[in-house]
């Protein structure tokens, strides 16, 4: 994101990382987040416990907003949607 920075604002960041959402987003400092204007990501609640919670957890405190929708039940699927409150 600070590579993209220099280039303009960063409008949109998009994760689909197959279970490994929780180690980029935690993984990175909030200020680094927070140069993002929106995140779309898919979390795997079947493959690390807790998925969305660390992911939605890490954004909010980037300053983000978010909300989310399961896409499976049963495969602890979905799609988690952040953006800076106006």
């Amino acid at each position: 994101m600070e590579r993209a920075e220099r280039d303009g604002a960063v409008k949109l960041v998009k994760i689909d990382t197959e279970g490994a959402e929780v180690d980029i987003l935690e993984g990175v400092a909030a200020d680094i987040l927070a140069k993002g204007d929106q995140f779309v990501l898919e979390y795997h609640n079947a493959l690390l416990s807790e998925a969305h919670a660390r992911c939605e957890a890490a954004l909010v405190r980037a300053g983000f907003r978010c909300a989310a929708r399961k896409l499976a039940d049963l495969t602890g699927l979905g799609l988690l949607y952040a953006t800076r409150p106006s």
